[in-house]
């Protein structure tokens, strides 16, 4: 891709994630941060997951915007994915462009993408402060980025990957002779008065209590007194109430890895 960040318009970014996948529109303006649009979301359908692109395409005027992906899904749907923006006729594909970030971690190549996009969105959303970066989804990860030596002056530390809520459920379902799927809602109490209500209690406020501790524990050993809180995933409803509780600052984006994305595009098109 040539040009500038300033010199692009509009890009298409994907995030594939293990359960499902969220498609943005970026939009430049005058500055280097790009407005984002969201433009659809799904579980991965069992046939096609790819399906809805054409017609996501078609309706918001999509051909010939460069393209940026973050993929920690199966090499399967990521290769469904190219083979569809192959017969979009889809140009200036950046699998998984440089996030911009110091990576003070063993084997870095193993670490999701992802938590590297929010760990740089987060980064840019505070102002560049000492950072915990919580994603709630199939997975939850607790991450720390604070500054460092690298192009966006940040660092990512490392930190934790748990289950998410179901993940949780399906587990206490499969381990459990006699216990049972359940479906996990934010704000169960922790006195189950049956068995169903206990299962709900353990997956719900256990995972609280995890997230709760994993915060603490992450920043105190990244050396961080009072971060900001950055939250972000589709189960972030299990654990918002439960981290306000630390009365650090807490800023919510549910499009922080496509931020971040969008920002490693940018600054790879700026030749940063």
């Amino acid at each position: 891709m040539t040009g500038s960040a300033r010199q692009l318009r509009r890009a298409v970014l994907f995030d594939l994630g293990n359960s499902s996948w969220k498609v943005a529109l970026a939009e430049w303006g005058t500055g280097p941060q790009p407005m984002l649009r969201e433009l659809g979301r799904g579980p991965y359908a069992e046939q096609d997951p790819w399906a809805p692109l054409a017609g996501l395409w078609a309706e918001h005027g999509l051909k010939g915007c460069p393209i940026a992906v973050s993929s920690v899904a199966s090499a399967a749907r990521a290769t469904g994915l190219r083979e569809r923006l192959s017969d979009l006729d889809a140009a200036d594909i950046a699998w998984h462009p440089d996030p911009g970030l110091e990576l003070c971690v063993r084997n870095a190549h193993t670490v999701g993408l992802d938590r590297l996009y929010a760990a740089r969105a987060a980064w840019q959303r505070v102002g560049a402060r000492p950072a915990i970066v919580v994603d709630a989804g199939t997975a939850v990860t607790v991450d720390a980025v604070g500054p460092g030596e690298s192009p966006s002056g940040a660092a990512f530390l490392g930190g934790a990957i748990a289950p998410g809520p179901d993940l949780l459920a399906r587990a206490l379902a499969l381990g459990g002779a006699q216990l049972w799927a359940i479906d996990p809602k934010p704000g169960a109490p922790a006195l189950g008065k049956e068995t169903s209500e206990a299962l709900v209690a353990g997956v719900v406020v256990g995972l609280e209590g995890a997230v709760l501790r994993l915060a603490e524990r992450v920043a105190a050993e990244a050396g961080f007194e009072a971060p900001v809180l950055v939250l972000t995933g589709g189960a972030t409803g299990f654990v918002a109430q439960v981290l306000r509780g630390l009365g650090w600052e807490l800023v919510e984006d549910p499009l922080l890895v496509l931020r971040g994305l969008a920002l490693a595009l940018g600054e790879s098109a700026d030749g940063v």
